[in-house]
């Protein structure tokens, strides 16, 4: 996906790299422990993720190719984030005809969308250090907040992100 235009200064690079690599469109991964009590806290924030680790995208391609680079992002983002994700098996992804949408703008090519969500996936400290990595303030600012034990002893946290284009393919992408 050309759209993404050569800065990084906001946006991590590798990150950008697997999208391109994969011809994804849009890309959503979270990963979450414990339970939220709406009773007691309200509603849960949004975005957010199902317990364990979910995971879905939009790619790009006809339906064979898709699968491919399904399995593709898939060993990389497990490689990135430090997860079990090589887990997310056949077996254990969907093709939702009707439950997602994208949210970003329409390109008018091909595409279709791969989800899985892996219950049993823990989330421990060691998931804490790429992310940690992917932020642009790098060891300052917000990271110096991510104490990995304050956040693991807690009943319920989440962390992901969600990538879409705000933008037509021929103008610069806004992430």
């Amino acid at each position: 996906m050309h759209c993404l235009g050569p800065r990084y200064e906001l946006f991590p690079r590798i990150l950008a790299e697997i999208i391109s690599a994969h011809s994804v469109a849009e890309l959503s991964l979270y990963l979450t422990q414990g339970r939220w009590h709406s009773s007691r806290w309200g509603l849960p924030p949004q975005p957010s993720g199902s317990t364990g680790a979910e995971v879905y995208a939009w790619i790009f391609g006809n339906d064979t190719v898709v699968d491919t680079r399904w399995r593709t992002l898939i060993n990389a983002l497990n490689g990135v984030f430090c997860t079990a994700l090589t887990s997310v098996v056949p077996e254990h992804t969907s093709s939702p005809k009707f439950a997602f949408k994208p949210h970003g703008s329409g390109t008018g090519r091909e595409m279709y969308l791969r989800y899985s969500a892996l219950g049993r996936e823990t989330v421990c400290t060691e998931n804490l250090t790429p992310w940690k990595k992917l932020l642009p303030c790098k060891q300052n600012g917000l990271v110096t907040l991510f104490n990995p034990i304050k956040i693991y002893e807690n009943v319920y946290h989440s962390i992901g992100f969600r990538v879409h284009p705000l933008c037509e393919v021929s103008r610069p992408l806004r992430m």
